[in-house]
């Protein structure tokens, strides 16, 4: 009895181990490929880890920068066919290894590749993502709940149309632990610091304007959250 009780024990497992083996996915599956490379862009720009893109920290010079590079990087995409894609890469010198982006579109069928070591910076002034089909709505503002909606007012840092993605093992960073600079909480506040803001609702614009600035000055967010932002 005792040798039956066992063997019925082993062929439960076994029979219990050929379904899972049955149940599994059977298909095919390759790795992606990257698209072919219609256009080459060296980074322009140095970069720390901890302190970003090496660039004067004034709205206008950060801005005058991030146009143009947002304004060569889109035509260089609008300029790609199908399938293919612009490729972000190290510059000569490997030490300029950065981009500084304001928000850009990804064309239909046409995609973006960032190599190994380098990363895309986005712009840290949210006038730069103001979405002009919410004027009512000041991105790198928040206010009342029904009016500004999660999802709403601000554009993303890349917009991506069918066919089209990102590839490669750089890095996208949204720069949120530092400072913003502009907007009504320019030099005052972070996008991580306002995102704790706008969850609290302070009802005391001052104490709020207190509040943030000692959240972004003090590095509680960064040090809590260090992945947030990083792509």
């Amino acid at each position: 009895m005792r040798i039956r009780v066992v063997f019925m024990l082993l062929l439960t497992q076994v029979l219990a181990i050929s379904a899972c083996l049955s149940a599994q996915d059977k298909r095919t599956v390759t790795e992606p490929e990257f698209p072919g490379t219609c256009a080459v862009y060296a980074a322009p720009l140095q970069s720390t880890p901890l302190d970003g893109p090496v660039i004067g920290n004034t709205a206008q010079e950060q801005n005058a920068e991030s146009s143009a590079e947002t304004t060569a990087l889109q035509e260089k995409l609008h300029n790609c066919g199908r399938g293919q894609a612009v490729e972000l890469t190290l510059a000569g010198d490997s030490t300029y290894n950065a981009f500084l982006i304001d928000p850009i579109t990804l064309p239909l069928g046409v995609s973006l590749i960032i190599d190994a070591g380098v990363t895309v910076y986005g712009s840290r002034d949210p006038r730069n993502y103001q979405d002009p089909t919410t004027p009512d709505i000041t991105c790198g503002n928040f206010g009342p709940v029904k009016t500004y909606e999660v999802g709403r007012g601000c554009l993303p840092l890349v917009t991506l149309s069918g066919f089209s993605g990102v590839y490669g093992y750089g890095v996208i960073d949204g720069q949120g632990d530092k400072m913003l600079l502009g907007g009504p909480w320019a030099n005052k506040c972070t996008w991580w610091g306002l995102t704790i803001l706008k969850n609290r609702q302070s009802s005391n614009r001052w104490a709020a304007r207190q509040e943030c600035d000692g959240l972004g000055r003090e590095g509680a967010i960064s040090v809590e959250h260090p992945q947030y932002g990083r792509i």
